[in-house]
């Protein structure tokens, strides 16, 4: 019997180097994510090899910049002396340290609730155990959060509650996070106001500490509590993994692209967050989710994917705005467009279920016709965009705006016109086109513009931006060039058509390790060259992604390129808020995925393998398929895609191109 699909996944992949991912344990999107602490850790709290400081309960996974989160760390020890990582290993809902405390050892074990954690701490024996809460720990990943001011109070001989508010970190607004806790066993000398509790282990070893999370109140922490203890809590997120993991079945491959791709896919489902029983929060960030993640669940979890849209709503009724990021019920920085739109559009266009049209019309098209009041945090800058057509040099960003304003537009008026408003979805659709407003033909590429109309220069086309104050955002003017979804055609059109295309996108350097460049390999497609992409993209794979612990080629950012990973690796990939899907080149002989109502998808490659990377032939459900995309509603009613392969290209996927405003 086959081991399940959870049993292949490593936790650490992306742990180390820039992936930032924790290995904490969590169940599906759960908040609580109990996990080890480090000195000198990036933003997930976690660094190999570095000092443990010990296990808080709340982390987010992959993320770049500042940390966020931390909280209400415990840390085991005997005789309150520092203890050191022996080893670690860890599996889907599941973390375990074996840790040296100079005075004997100590086994960890944790696992997690949606909002709740379980310690499970198994001591040499001695009468100097200690477990100790820090109530005022957090993330040190600069610039740091602060503590505002915490509380602590026993309500037990075992038991005890209170809050941390923290602010600062990766957004500035503070929160207030509620705890609430239960030892299984009573101290040997109560449980002090100094949250540290003492144990004899001489005759029971074992130490369990269950504790609940809540934004609301102790009352909710306390009902947030995990029941029957560590091997009840350890067995319903191991199934939780399981069904979640099984929804897409792979097979054939090698056994590292196997469990490769079920690393993805776990890393894929770990945010955001669901706080509470379909509402979701932790939105870091939409500029990077949108691209990947988000589509991945609205094909395979759409039940997430709309709830996580509804979230999204709610907290536009709630505040005014759509957010771009936001964390702990706060607004995080906006990095370029208004991508909440691209979320919401890609859910309405593929017609998930339970989602509000005229709510979600009003919600975008204020985003791009009202001026927002705060531009970093949400909504658009749109001063000089309504006037000029693109966002001048003189406000930050403003090459990589103007290409994101646009296709934001372009979501606008899918969603406008499945929502009934036929002629606000003209006028959308029209000023998406504004892309080409930044076009040189000179330099071939895009290129910023001074508010009079004339070109920045200097300029080099090859040289990457990295801050919010360049023109162009953690890329080069050339992969931004790429940027422009919605009207590859027209792009194409400007470099001379398809030959001239080609080979502008082959000298442009792809790089796999950020969000600019994730859908250009795919680009070909529309150039009649599904072979370069499928070149590309598997060359990517095997090169840019591995089972070490520095195995993803960038931040993962939420799952993104973890998400990026799963698409490829099966051999489809989304054009995010747009219906269909690109067809790449399957890692796998079979994929089958799981679909509402019974129905599944599955994607035949029979021939395929790293010397057989180039789909020469293709039919779907029997009859010959010659394009090299499919649309979503064919892939959503279920069926079988066939696809022949072969070592070299055969010139399939030429004919019948895929969607463009300019075709």
């Amino acid at each position: 019997m086959a081991a399940p699909a959870s049993a292949r996944v490593d936790v650490f992949v992306g742990s180390a180097g820039t992936g930032n991912t924790t290995p904490a344990a969590a169940v599906p999107f759960g908040f609580a994510q109990p996990g080890p602490d480090t000195l000198n850790a990036p933003s997930s709290g976690y660094a190999p090899g570095q000092r443990l400081l010990g296990f808080s309960q709340t982390h987010l996974s992959g993320t770049g910049g500042a940390g966020k989160y931390g909280n209400f760390r415990v840390t085991p020890s005997i005789d309150n002396v520092a203890t050191t990582v022996l080893s670690e290993s860890g599996s889907p809902g599941g973390y375990t340290a074996v840790l040296n405390a100079v005075l004997g050892r100590i086994s960890a074990q944790l696992s997690a609730t949606r909002m709740g954690a379980v310690h499970r701490y198994v001591f040499t024996p001695t009468t100097r155990a200690t477990v100790s809460l820090d109530m005022g720990s957090r993330i040190a990943a600069s610039p740091m959060q602060r503590l505002v001011g915490s509380r602590f109070r026993t309500t037990g001989p075992r038991a005890f509650e209170g809050f941390a508010r923290i602010g600062g970190g990766w957004n500035p607004g503070a929160y207030t996070l509620w705890v609430a806790g239960r030892f299984n066993r009573t101290p040997t000398d109560g449980l002090g106001r100094d949250a540290v509790a003492r144990f004899d282990t001489r005759r029971r070893r074992a130490v369990e500490l269950s504790i609940g999370l809540s934004f609301h109140s102790a009352a909710g922490a306390r009902r947030n509590i995990p029941r029957g203890g560590f091997a009840h809590v350890r067995a319903a997120a191991a199934a939780a993994w399981r069904r979640a993991l099984d929804r897409i079945q792979v097979n054939g491959g090698t056994p590292a692209q196997r469990d490769g791709f079920q690393t993805a896919l776990y890393h894929s489902l770990l945010m955001p967050h669901e706080i509470e029983p379909g509402r979701y929060d932790d939105f870091l960030a939409l500029w990077d989710t949108f691209r990947t993640q988000n589509p991945l669940l609205g094909l395979v979890y759409p039940e997430r994917e709309a709830a996580i849209v509804r979230s999204l709503l709610d907290i536009y009724k709630r505040t005014g705005w759509l957010p771009d990021a936001w964390v702990a019920g706060q607004p995080g920085v906006t990095q370029a467009g208004s991508d909440a739109d691209i979320v919401i559009a890609d859910a309405v266009v593929k017609r998930l279920p339970g989602i509000d049209l005229q709510t979600a019309y009003r919600a975008v098209s204020k985003d791009a016709s009202v001026q927002s009041d705060n531009p970093a945090l949400h909504g658009r800058d749109l001063r000089d965009y309504s006037k000029l057509g693109y966002v001048s040099t003189l406000e930050p960003r403003s090459a990589s705006r103007t290409l994101e304003y646009a296709y934001d537009d372009f979501a606008l008026s899918e969603v406008a016109r499945r929502a009934g408003h036929a002629r606000e979805a003209r006028r959308w659709l029209a000023r998406s086109r504004n892309w080409a407003n930044l076009w040189d033909p000179a330099g071939v590429s895009i290129r910023p513009r001074a508010a009079d109309g004339g070109f920045a220069s200097p300029f080099d086309a090859r040289q990457r931006g990295f801050g919010f104050v360049d023109p162009f955002y953690e890329g080069t003017p050339l992969q931004w060039s790429t940027f422009v979804p919605h009207d590859v055609q027209g792009l194409i059109d400007r470099l001379g058509g398809d030959g001239p295309a080609v080979t502008w996108l082959d000298s442009i350097g792809y790089d796999p390790s950020n969000e600019p460049d994730l859908l250009a390999p795919y680009l070909y497609i529309h150039m009649g060259r599904p072979d370069r992409t499928d070149d590309i993209v598997r060359t990517v794979m095997a090169a840019d992604y591995s089972l070490a612990r520095d195995g993803l080629p960038g931040n993962d950012d939420g799952g993104t390129l973890s998400a990026w990973y799963v698409w490829s690796a099966i051999g489809l990939f989304p054009n995010a808020g747009q219906p269909y899907y690109y067809i790449g080149s399957p890692l796998f002989t079979r994929t089958r995925i799981a679909l509402p109502g019974g129905r599944s998808f599955t994607i035949e490659a029979p021939a395929t393998s790293d010397v057989n990377r180039y789909v020469t032939g293709a039919t779907l459900n029997g009859a010959p398929l010659q394009r090299a995309w499919l649309t979503h509603a064919e892939v959503a009613r279920g069926g079988v895609l066939r696809l022949d392969m072969a070592a070299a290209p055969s010139g399939w996927g030429r004919a019948a191109r895929p969607y463009s405003i300019s075709r």
